[in-house]
């Protein structure tokens, strides 16, 4: 199955008539991609039929958790994770006591940042804030559920950071299958709605990880969410993309540039707030 940019349109618009499912703005080619995936995987195979189900709450939660692109590794770049641990979460802003993830559409991010936290004694001053894009990721990740088909893969990735075999001290079983154990996954809350539908409140956001996720978006919608997330954080504090993404040019030259290679930024500390139209 695939689609047009007059059907894609089609679809994006009555999504986009329901809460946190406006995908206008992400580009085509991964629309184009996406959204075939998203009917093979419901099984339906007329645009009209979608649209008439969009009227279900379930299914459209179903909907949001099949448009995101999971992150199926734990600590996945070991170069950027011991950059994280070893530069980033020792020059946190003074006062900061959040980690946000904005997008995390698994908990294989938010879980990494746990065990450092956990492993460099620092459970005591910050916890990990998630924006996942629907109700069953949010339930996933608070349950401690991860990808039991890289279970393998986070071990290894986990050895090639910490130089030791304490992966699996980190999880339990419960109801026959492994998951984190509370100590790892109760540091994590979720906030089941995107960033521009709710924004981390009374949060002290001293590191934001927004890797790989801004690479679905077209250029408007990426000047209008970085800006957004670097009104949230902090000054001082650190903003972290992937290696695909694009971060824009007006903000990028306002940042430090911690890290070329690993695209870790530093807020500069005289900067408060940043102006651009977020309309």
């Amino acid at each position: 199955m695939t689609f047009g940019i007059t059907e894609i349109k089609e679809l994006t618009k009555s999504m986009s008539a329901y809460p946190d499912m406006d995908y206008s703005d992400y580009s085509l080619s991964f629309l184009g991609r996406r959204l075939p995936y998203v009917f093979s995987a419901l099984n339906v195979r007329q645009i009209p039929v979608f649209q008439s189900k969009l009227l279900d709450d379930d299914f459209r939660d179903r909907v949001k958790t099949l448009m995101s692109v999971e992150i199926t590794e734990m600590f996945r770049d070991p170069a950027f994770w011991r950059l994280f641990r070893d530069k980033v979460m020792k020059s946190l802003p003074t006062g900061s006591d959040t980690i946000w993830i904005p997008h995390a559409p698994s908990g294989e991010e938010a879980f990494s940042v746990s065990i450092i936290m956990e492993e460099s004694l620092l459970t005591d001053n910050y916890c990990v804030l998630c924006n996942t894009p629907s109700l069953a990721i949010a339930l996933k990740i608070k349950e401690g559920r991860f990808n039991k088909a890289f279970s393998d893969v986070n071990q290894t990735n986990y050895r090639r950071l910490e130089d030791k075999d304490a992966f699996q001290s980190y999880l339990e079983e419960r109801r026959g299958e492994p998951v984190f154990c509370g100590e790892i996954s109760g540091r994590v809350s979720c906030i089941p709605s995107t960033l521009a539908t709710q924004l981390p409140v009374n949060r002290k956001i001293g590191a934001i990880l927004f890797r790989n996720v801004s690479l679905y978006y077209n250029h408007r919608m990426a000047e209008r969410v970085y800006a957004i997330l670097l009104d949230v954080l902090m000054p001082g504090g650190f903003l972290m993309v992937g290696i695909k993404d694009s971060l824009p040019r007006e903000i990028e030259e306002e940042l430090i540039v911690l890290d070329p290679a690993e695209r870790i930024y530093q807020k500069p500390l005289s900067k408060q707030n940043y102006s651009y139209d977020l309309s």
